[in-house]
């Protein structure tokens, strides 16, 4: 079969808000593939190749519903690393506002 633009747009339109890029390419590909799926079971079932794909978009969720969908779950998540420098950066800030305080309060004083 060949590909079907517009289940190809359908996908990456919907995916495009998986913040990670190969959790974004398995999850457009993963749309398409359901996509051509259904398109597929309805040109076996008669359909021409126009109304098989208007009617396997009109059985998808919008675009827009979808990526908001894909979106929450493919939220990314803090890992070990991301905590340990929010942490260390944290830290950072306050000791140079500790700092801060000090140098101004010795030389006013």
């Amino acid at each position: 079969m060949h590909e079907i633009p517009e289940f190809r747009r359908y996908a990456n339109t919907a995916s495009q808000d998986i913040a990670t890029g190969g959790e974004r390419r398995r999850a457009a590909d993963e749309l398409y593939d359901h996509a051509s799926s259904l398109y597929d079971d309805a040109v076996a079932s008669g359909a021409a190749h126009e109304d098989a794909v208007a009617e396997v978009l009109a059985r998808l969720n919008s675009p827009a519903t979808m990526r908001r969908d894909l979106g929450k779950a493919h939220l990314a998540r803090l890992t070990v690393p991301a905590v340990v420098g929010i942490t260390l950066a944290v830290i950072g800030f306050v000791a140079c506002l500790i700092a801060l305080y000090a140098w101004f309060f010795a030389i006013n004083t």
